[in-house]
C-alpha cells in the first residue's frame, strides 16, 4: 500500500515524532498517549489551558489536570505552568529548536 505522503512530509513527520519522543516518553516511559498529545498541543500554543487541551482531547479536565500535573516540574518537566496556563519546558523547545531551526 502506497502513502500519499511525500518523501520530504514524511521525513518532516519523523523529525517530529522523535523530537516529541525525546521531549516525553525518554523523561517518563510510563507517559501515555493523552500525555504526549497534551505536550504537543502546549506546543502550538504557549497560553493553552486544561479546559482547551481537555476539548482538544475529548477527555474532562480533572484527567487533562492529572496529566499535566504528571508533565509539570514535579513531574517528567515538560510543561511549565503559569496559573491557569500551560506552555512547554525549555528543554522540550530547545529540543525542537535543535531539530527545526529557525529559518
Amino acid at each position: 500500500m502506497d502513502s500519499d505522503l511525500q518523501p520530504h512530509q514524511r521525513e518532516a513527520l519523523k523529525q517530529l515524532l522523535q523530537v516529541l519522543i525525546n521531549g516525553t516518553y525518554k523523561r517518563n516511559k510510563n507517559g501515555t498517549i493523552a500525555q504526549f498529545l497534551t505536550v504537543l498541543l502546549a506546543c502550538t500554543d504557549d497560553k493553552i489551558t486544561a479546559r482547551e487541551i481537555a476539548k482538544a482531547l475529548g477527555q474532562n479536565e480533572s484527567s487533562v489536570s492529572r496529566n499535566i500535573k504528571a508533565l509539570g516540574p514535579e513531574g517528567t518537566g515538560c510543561l511549565e505552568t503559569e496559573g491557569r496556563v500551560f506552555r512547554p519546558s525549555q528543554a522540550v523547545i530547545d529540543d525542537i529548536n535543535a531539530m527545526f531551526p529557525r529559518i
